[in-house]
């Protein structure tokens, strides 16, 4: 929602928890884990899997995936921070299952 959108009708404006928010840009401590506890629920309700694992990779799978993954380097170029590969190996090792 654009900011004007938001100035001219604020009753329509709804955070990632779905409770309506007074004012544009106002973030409890919470709104990591409630946005992170929103996408999971709009996963399962979408049947998405839960995870790398629920693909059929295992811990095993990680030095392979940071491997490829770590030669895009036009993708993580533009990463606001620099990228190492044990980054990628963090990421990967929390994408194996989200729920």
């Amino acid at each position: 929602m654009h900011l004007r959108h938001f100035a001219l009708r604020p009753k329509l404006y709804l955070n990632a928890t779905g409770r309506r928010q007074k004012h544009w840009g106002q973030i409890s401590d919470q709104g990591g884990l409630a946005l992170a506890e929103r996408m999971i629920e709009l996963m399962r309700l979408c049947n998405i899997p839960n995870g790398l694992s629920a693909l059929n990779y295992t811990e095993n799978d990680i030095p392979g995936l940071v491997e490829g993954a770590f030669k895009q380097q036009r993708l993580l170029i533009n990463s606001p921070r620099k990228v190492m590969q044990t980054d990628l190996e963090e990421l990967y090792r929390d994408a194996m299952r989200y729920w």
